[in-house]
């Protein structure tokens, strides 16, 4: 005579072992896998709910937001390139009223800052040589060419309009500079160096209004915006490359 079917659809008592907690069916647990849509989850006696879930491990996350708070202050201190760059710019042709001193004021205070910065970028590339050629030397020659045609385009003045113009044209040129860079490097792909491009425009615009509502001296018409300027710029070009850098 055969011997009786186990009946296997009710797990309270396993076959040959203790009896069992009572389990519970919830799900489903995967939609790509047909066979395992549901999960037995073990209750802890009659009339229990299911055991609820006790929170994700922040582990990850929180090395992701020191990592990005890192990357962007490392961006931050670059700000302190901008007043030694500023200074020499300044010493080799004591105003910019002129195309020659706009010209070799922005070469000269563009290499300063182009150095300051490649020093906090050269570890995203394989090619910190090339990175800094192109870097420095384009940023150079961004804020020769940008500063030469915003300041001549607002005839050397330094109201806030006349700065905003000179960051726009001199952010403009050095955007285009070292979005080249970027890529030539290959810190970033095409699409996202564009992008780091157009946002200079508005960020060196924002360092010249930041400098003249701290109440320095722009009436000397510096080649570059001060200390102030280049802390909320570079802050905030921080967190443009550190998001660039994720996408």
């Amino acid at each position: 005579m055969r011997p009786p079917t186990p009946d296997l659809t009710t797990p309270d008592r396993p076959i040959g072992g203790p009896r069992s907690p009572r389990r519970a069916l919830v799900g489903p647990v995967s939609d790509h896998d047909p066979i395992d849509r549901w999960a037995v989850v073990r209750m802890t006696g009659p009339g229990a709910s299911p055991p609820t879930p006790t929170g994700r491990d922040h582990t990850a996350d929180d090395a992701l937001a020191s990592r990005a708070a890192t990357d962007v202050g490392r961006w931050t201190l670059t700000a302190f390139a901008f007043p030694p760059a500023g200074l020499l710019a300044i010493t080799a042709v004591s105003r910019v009223d002129d195309p020659v001193a706009a010209l070799l004021g922005g070469l000269i205070a563009g290499l300063g800052i182009g150095a300051g910065q490649w020093l906090a970028l050269r570890r995203w590339t394989g090619h910190p040589g090339r990175l800094l050629m192109w870097w420095a030397g384009g940023t150079g020659a961004g804020l020769a060419a940008g500063l030469t045609v915003g300041a001549h385009v607002v005839g050397y003045g330094t109201t806030p309009a006349d700065l905003a113009v000179v960051g726009l044209c001199s952010g403009a040129a050095v955007g285009l500079a070292q979005g080249v860079a970027l890529l030539r490097a290959q810190v970033l792909p095409a699409r996202l160096a564009l992008q780091w491009g157009a946002a200079q425009p508005a960020l060196w615009t924002l360092g010249w209004l930041v400098t003249e509502a701290f109440g320095i001296e722009v009436e000397r018409q510096f080649a570059v915006f001060g200390a102030t300027g280049a802390l909320a710029s570079s802050l905030l070009a921080g967190v443009v490359l550190r998001w660039l850098r994720t996408r």
